[in-house]
Parts: C-alpha cells; structure tokens; sequence
C-alpha cells in the first residue's frame, strides 16, 4: 500500500473548509436576501389585486352605464340621469355596504357624468393604497374615461 503524503492531507483539508466555508456564505446572502423576495412576491400579489379591481369596475361602470342609459328618459336631464345612476348603483349595495368599496368612491364621483355631443362621459379616479408591513406601502391611481354612444 502507498502511504499518503502529508501535503496531501493539508490540502484536502483545506479544500474541504473552503467548500464549507463557501456554503456557509450562501447560506447567508440566502437568509439576508429573504426580506426582499417576499417585497417582490406582495408587489405581485398586489398588482394582481389591483388589476382584478380594474376589471371589475370597468365592467360593472359600463354594465350600469348601459342600464341607466337603456332605461332612461333623456328628456328628464343630466341631473336625473346622474341621480337614477347612482341608484342603479346601489344595486350593489349589501347591508349598507358595497361588494366592492371602490364603488363608494364612483358613487362620490357620479357627478361628473357629463352630455357631450350626443355621448356620455365618465371620467373616474380612483386611488388604491395597500401598506403591507411597516415600511412597505403601495399607493396606485386608477384613471378611465368612460363614454358611450346615446
């Protein structure tokens, strides 16, 4: 049997503690980078949230929109319209509260419905603001113009 040098012996060693080593660091950058991917995956979550809540509110707007606007009278007036708007709106309105809160704010903003060459139009703002920890808060403004043909 050969014997094995000793040299070898202080480089297997020291292979060995820089694989250790080298995990070790991994390891770490892992565990100290774990705040930012769970920011990145609420930024999505969110985002997803918010995209939900835009599709649901351009559909029902438009769903209400065509409605008022199928069951209406127009030689009632803007503000009749506005007001029989706001109640088909409430349609939507469980308990005193709306399936969706953003629909108290298109209630607020129903008022801006104007007549303009023979189209309805809607401008809508909406603001969502979600704070996720205590340093973390997303703030995002939702703008559509509605208009439609009367």
């Amino acid at each position: 049997m050969k014997k094995i040098s000793k040299k070898a012996n202080v480089w297997i060693t020291l292979f060995v503690l820089m694989v250790l080593a080298l995990a070790g660091a991994t390891l770490l950058i892992f565990n100290l980078n774990q705040g930012k991917i769970s920011a990145e995956i609420g930024d999505y979550v969110f985002l997803n949230q918010i995209y939900l809540k835009e599709n649901q509110i351009n559909f029902y707007v438009n769903l209400i929109l065509e409605k008022t606007i199928n069951e209406f009278d127009f030689e009632k007036g803007d503000a009749e319209f506005i007001n029989d708007f706001k109640n088909n709106l409430l349609d939507y309105k469980k308990e005193g509260e709306y399936l969706i809160k953003e629909f108290q704010d298109i209630e607020e903003q129903a008022d801006n419905i104007i007549f303009e060459d023979n189209k309805i139009k809607f401008k809508l703002a909406i603001r969502f603001d979600e704070k996720f920890t205590e340093n973390f808060q997303l703030v995002y403004l939702y703008e559509k113009d509605f208009e439609k043909d009367l």
